[in-house]
């Protein structure tokens, strides 16, 4: 079985989850919709893995042709969203520069 990362390098410090807490996309939107306060829509998820939200796309990997995540990765996307959401500091105030007077 090959399980391959999509929008994340493998490395020695952020494993793969175990197999038993992956679960497919489609079983997200139950997961995540009391907290929305609504039903979600599948191709909610789906856009969240290809496009993302504020820049920030959810983390999935493969296993055989189904896409899955784990609770670790939503709540680290759901994270990642809200900073990315944040506004900027407001950059300081400049006084406007004097103009030189041709003599």
């Amino acid at each position: 079985m090959t399980i391959t990362h999509r929008n994340a390098p493998r490395s020695a410090a952020d494993p793969l989850p175990e197999l038993d807490e992956l679960f497919p996309l489609r079983d997200v939107p139950p997961i995540v919709s009391p907290c929305v306060g609504r039903r979600l829509h599948i191709a909610t998820v789906h856009r969240w893995v290809q496009k993302g939200v504020a820049g920030v796309r959810l983390r999935t990997t493969s296993i055989g042709a189904m896409r899955c995540t784990c609770r670790r990765w939503l709540a680290e996307w759901s994270e990642a969203v809200a900073a990315a959401r944040e506004p900027a500091p407001p950059a300081p105030a400049r006084r406007p520069a004097r103009r030189r007077i041709a003599q």
